[in-house]
């Protein structure tokens, strides 16, 4: 009953306003003053502030949201015949009377979509103050920028397809070739990575649910289609560098690479067991 007597009274709404508790003084028979609380104060549609009447029995325990059948002005304004409501309520029933602001998108790596906090107003209040929603319904080309660069630029994925796998070994094989030749700008940057992804992507595609109903098909036809190659992590310069000039190993002792001046590991590190610092000759 109160749902339906809210959808004529969507302007009577109010919130508890927690952060403000008026205190009234009450008068005592030595002529001073005795400190008591006042009426709880509600933020109301329109920037209007009420209190519960008095002799209402929603005044003794306000509730967080109310919505009242009328509204009295006398030495203040008052809410009569008051009744406690959820906002959802008024959400469901306002319609495009509400409005509706998003923040904060960013990428869940649990979820594989990028979230963001939806707030929703009517009349000015908050009904609700920060929610969770699928950003890809709101902004789906922002939300597929961020999922292209979290997701598969920044390997930010939990997921078992295959060329995934492939190019992330094929990136970590690629920034090798810096460290062993200690030279930068040898492998492409992060912006080549995602154009390359963005060419190749439907538009439609926001998530990792998404991405994984397109791909499904896309693979069939052309299965290496998102398989990075050496041409496509590697900048011109590279092919300068000769493979054979930089051994994985000296002998039957392994060898690995560190780009990293004024670090301890920076140069090349030769890892052999301890026994053999103290073999004979």
């Amino acid at each position: 009953m109160h749902q339906s007597l809210l959808a004529g009274l969507l302007s009577h709404i109010g919130m508890l306003d927690t952060d403000r508790k008026p205190v009234a003084r009450a008068p005592t028979a030595g002529g001073g003053g005795q400190r008591r609380r006042g009426p709880s104060e509600y933020a109301g549609t329109r920037g209007a502030r009420f209190a519960i009447f008095p002799d209402s029995p929603q005044a003794r325990k306000p509730p967080a949201w109310v919505m009242a059948a009328e509204l009295v002005e006398t030495s203040r304004l008052w809410a009569r015949t008051v009744a406690r409501i959820e906002p959802e309520w008024a959400e469901a029933l306002a319609g495009d009377l509400v409005s509706r602001s998003y923040s904060e998108p960013r990428w869940d790596t649990r979820r594989a979509a990028v979230l963001a906090t939806e707030k929703v107003t009517l009349y000015g209040l908050p009904i609700v103050a920060a929610r969770p929603v699928n950003y890809g319904t709101v902004d789906a080309a922002a939300a597929r920028e961020l999922f292209i660069q979290h997701a598969l630029v920044d390997g930010d994925w939990q997921t078992h397809h295959a060329f995934f796998a492939r190019n992330q070994q094929a990136r970590e094989a690629a920034g090798d070739l810096e460290r062993k030749a200690r030279r930068r700008g040898l492998v492409a940057a992060d912006a080549a990575i995602f154009d390359f992804y963005d060419q190749r992507i439907p538009k439609t595609v926001t998530s990792g649910r998404h991405f994984d109903a397109s791909w499904k098909k896309a693979r069939r036809a052309e299965p290496g289609l998102l398989d990075l190659t050496p041409a496509d992590l590697t900048a011109p310069a590279a092919d300068q560098i000769q493979a054979d000039d930089y051994p994985a190993s000296w002998g039957e002792f392994p060898l690995s690479y560190e780009f990293a001046p004024g670090e301890p590991d920076d140069g090349v590190t030769m890892s052999l067991p301890l026994q053999a610092l103290f073999a004979e000759n």
